[in-house]
């Protein structure tokens, strides 16, 4: 026999929402400012002579740039250092208390090697803290004694052979081409899916002056064409048509690679964020079983994340499409190996824009008198 009871427990079944990391940005550079080693917060609003100084400095210059080249909604944060080497060590200490998409160094590098080591340290993020990050370096100016058809040589031997999948390698041709390239990217207007090379964003506005070769000659579409060509992001323009643009923001994944866009790395690390912390909350659980029934729930509920980024927005009536493509049924394969470990499979469809449209215009005579 039994006493009348009843209990009341409150269940955490892990449905709420995750902090966003997309868009977040971490620089480092040197200067002489207060913040050696100490990450400092900024906004939209922060007030950029009082945090690092009245003088410039690249670190400033790049901040500056991003700040008005990103508009509202500006999440970052900057540590300064004293020489190029300790960049690794500072993102070290700002990951105790910064988590961000994309690291700015703002400094130039001199070799190959950087760029293959900034790959080993966004590798050792992933390693040992499960967090995903594009790492943004900046490679020489021209110099006095060099032609444009020189630098381009000088540039290719830094991007040839090399595969960083996680490395952009951004010339700084303006002065503050990193900051603007990555406030392009942190806008709010648009997703992490656009292209910087997408017009209806806008003309840049935060970009310094081009620089000049040594007989005083202006950058051309040619060179900068060729720039892209050795994998490197530029500025770009049209003629006849005000403003100065980007191409492609690439970065330095192998031929053929999947993630030699920028864009097609930024929705999948997206995806993979999210996926993560919805299954952590999956381990132990024995409802995630074997059995036809539980796989094809965890289908569906796996598909979460992809089903959120796939959302579309309407606004005056004219939609934009998701993040992604809506996943379809088969974008979800759970694979066990044993009783205790199970392989899970997400398919990523992006949606595709047009980046080189070819217009043919012709005469229909038929009808002439």
């Amino acid at each position: 026999m039994a006493t009348p009871k009843v209990n009341t427990n409150s269940l955490n079944l892990g449905q709420g929402s995750t902090p966003d990391i997309e868009k977040k940005t971490l620089f480092i550079g040197v200067a002489d400012g207060s913040a050696i080693n100490s990450v400092v917060y900024l906004s939209s609003g922060s007030d950029l002579d009082d945090l690092m100084g009245a003088a410039d400095s690249r670190l400033k210059s790049q901040v500056k740039a991003a700040v008005l080249s990103a508009g509202t909604g500006f999440e970052a944060a900057y540590i300064e250092i004293t020489a190029f080497a300790e960049w690794p060590a500072a993102l070290e200490k700002a990951m105790e208390t910064f988590s961000m998409e994309m690291v700015v160094v703002c400094e130039p590098i001199t070799a190959q090697v950087d760029l293959t080591d900034a790959q080993v340290v966004a590798q050792n993020q992933i390693n040992t803290l499960s967090r995903l990050v594009d790492i943004f370096m900046e490679t020489p100016v021209i110099t006095g004694l060099q032609s444009w058809s020189d630098y381009v040589t000088t540039q290719a031997l830094l991007t040839d052979g090399v595969v960083c999948d996680r490395v952009i390698p951004v010339p700084n041709l303006n002065g503050n081409n990193l900051g603007a390239l990555v406030g392009r990217l942190m806008k709010n207007e648009v997703s992490i899916a656009d292209s910087p090379i997408r017009i209806l964003t806008g003309a840049d506005i935060s970009l310094g002056q081009f620089a000049v070769d040594k007989d005083g000659k202006a950058i051309t579409l040619a060179t900068l064409t060729a720039l892209h060509n050795q994998r490197l992001t530029v500025p770009f323009w049209f003629s006849d048509v005000e403003g100065t643009y980007w191409t492609d923001c690439l970065t330095l994944d192998k031929t053929g690679g999947d993630y030699q866009l920028i864009e097609n790395r930024r929705v999948v690390d997206k995806a993979a964020r999210a996926i993560r912390i919805l299954t952590i909350n999956q381990i132990g659980n024995r409802e995630f079983n074997k059995t036809e029934l539980s796989t094809k729930f965890y289908e569906s509920f796996l598909a979460k994340p992809l089903r959120q980024m796939a959302i579309d927005t309407t606004i005056n009536k004219k939609r934009i499409p998701g993040e992604i493509q809506k996943p379809k049924a088969d974008a979800i394969t759970i694979q066990w190996t044993d009783s205790d470990s199970v392989n899970i499979f997400y398919k990523v469809t992006p949606f595709h824009s047009p980046k080189e449209i070819t217009n043919n215009v012709f005469l229909d005579l038929s009808s002439s008198q």
